[in-house]
């Protein structure tokens, strides 16, 4: 069944706001394409996402592009990095509204 465009943005709204939801992350750096899953919360329309600060993931965030849902309804977002924070730098918003995505 083909969606309407306004459709097609409700569903993804749904996803991005549903409790505990996750998207596959790519991001490239100078060794090439990196791919991980990681769980997201949909907060003051932004997409928060938490990894390690080492890992190769965080250091090539800059342009990550981001894959929800299951492969025959799959959403693909081109996203942008607006910031980043150590767990203990975030302001209250993002460390309560990431931990209250995932109950």
């Amino acid at each position: 069944m083909i969606r309407t465009l306004s459709q097609r943005k409700a569903d993804v709204l749904a996803k991005l706001t549903a409790p505990v939801a996750d998207a596959w992350v790519a991001t490239a750096d100078e060794h090439g394409p990196h791919l991980v899953p990681l769980t997201l919360a949909w907060l003051r329309d932004r997409i928060v996402l938490a990894t390690e600060g080492t890992s190769r993931t965080a250091r090539a965030m800059h342009n990550p592009r981001l894959a929800l849902g299951g492969t025959r309804d799959v959403v693909m977002i081109d996203a942008v990095l607006q910031a980043m924070h150590a767990v203990t730098a975030a302001p209250a918003w993002v460390g309560e509204g990431y931990v209250a995505a995932g109950d």
